[in-house]
């Protein structure tokens, strides 16, 4: 079948394998901040090339660069696209970020409830995730975890993931949504990607090189997406993708990117099986697993300290899931309801949203490049 066939949502179960990758992440992080590391996950000891968690957010940039894409390629509104987003990811990252610093961050705090209120650290931590520059500490919480001080460590893919949402808008306007242009722009991204670590290392901060393959896989769901009328999704591409692992296993970057992507196949093939489709969950609590799962084991550890890593995944996965479904139902459901009846409200108007838009992304590129020299 093409992919144009399984993008409509009765035709797939995507909410499933979000749910699914989501879990990876969480189950990864089990085994990190248990002991310290991951060195310790079955995954990593099997395949000794990635760990489930890794490989989890990689396979998300790839489900986001599809689905979105699609979208705004369906919809042909910047607006609608861009609001829809913002309704998506922030009114759940601010209901997050309230709750860790109001009230986790002071009861499990070492220092004076007073002074941490008063330290400048608290609100730099609040402020700073809120406009997606990653601060993981927050005053005298956590210090004594195997995992020192970092209050939540799955919140700096966040800020890539949104970059990619601009970057994406910003080459649809300017290429009138051509896809031959986009279909050179991601073989571009996908070659600047394997440049050697140490140009890489010149330009770039950590953070941003450790991005690279999540937004790299983003780029390569967004060339689905774009030439959904010409891949043809089935066991053959499956079996030419596991090839191609086979082959550049040993390939440090180049299986960083193409393992991901043979995964992503298979899952896609996956949320189009007819028994899985009956499997479709009433709720997408994804990006609530995701967002909220890394505090919540780190509280966990704080009470009980190392146990059974088994354990403390299931312990903190209940938790987690408790705590995502509430972020939907609360939150995430009725901000994403109003985001798509403001975006089309948006969209008919005759406000010129993408020009304004074009200004903003420029500026935010030059401030991009300052920071950078």
């Amino acid at each position: 079948m093409k992919v144009s066939e399984i993008l409509s949502r009765d035709k797939n179960n995507l909410d499933l394998v979000r749910i699914i990758v989501a879990t990876m992440v969480l189950w990864s992080h089990a085994f990190a901040l248990n002991y310290g590391n991951g060195a310790e996950e079955p995954l990593f000891r099997f395949l000794r090339v990635t760990y489930a968690g890794e490989l989890g957010v990689n396979i998300f940039f790839f489900m986001s660069g599809l689905l979105v894409t699609n979208s705004i390629l369906t919809k042909k509104s910047v607006s609608q696209f861009i609001i829809s987003r913002f309704f998506r990811i922030f009114p759940a990252l601010f209901a997050l970020l309230i709750i860790t610093v109001f009230i986790i961050g002071p009861v499990i705090t070492s220092l004076p409830v007073g002074e941490y209120f008063r330290h400048p650290s608290t609100w730099e931590y609040l402020l700073q995730n809120l406009y997606l520059k990653t601060n993981y500490v927050l005053p005298g919480c956590f210090d004594a975890n195997v995992w020192a001080s970092d209050v939540n460590g799955s919140l700096w893919t966040l800020t890539y993931e949104v970059a990619c949402y601009i970057f994406l808008v910003s080459m649809f306007i300017v290429s009138k949504g051509s896809s031959r242009i986009l279909n050179g722009i991601i073989v571009a991204i996908v070659v600047l990607a394997f440049l050697p670590q140490n140009i890489l290392q010149a330009i770039f901060d950590r953070e941003f090189i450790l991005a690279t393959i999540p937004m790299t896989c983003f780029a390569v769901g967004a060339f689905f997406a774009i030439n959904k009328e010409k891949i043809n999704l089935d066991f053959n591409l499956l079996a030419g993708m596991a090839l191609l692992s086979l082959v550049f296993w040993r390939y440090n970057t180049m299986i960083d990117l193409i393992f991901p992507i043979t995964i992503s196949v298979f899952f896609l093939l996956f949320a189009t099986n007819k028994t899985v489709l009956k499997l479709m969950p009433k709720h997408d609590i994804s990006y609530g697993l995701y967002i909220w799962h890394f505090v919540i084991q780190q509280v966990v550890f704080l009470y009980t300290g190392q146990m059974n890593v088994y354990l403390f995944f299931l312990i903190t996965f209940v938790l987690t899931a408790v705590m995502s479904l509430l972020s939907y139902v609360l939150v995430e459901h009725g901000a994403i309801n109003y985001g798509y009846k403001l975006g089309k409200k948006i969209s008919v108007s005759k406000f010129n949203f993408e020009k304004l838009y074009l200004y903003i992304a420029l500026l935010l590129f030059i401030i991009m490049l300052a920071k950078i020299s």
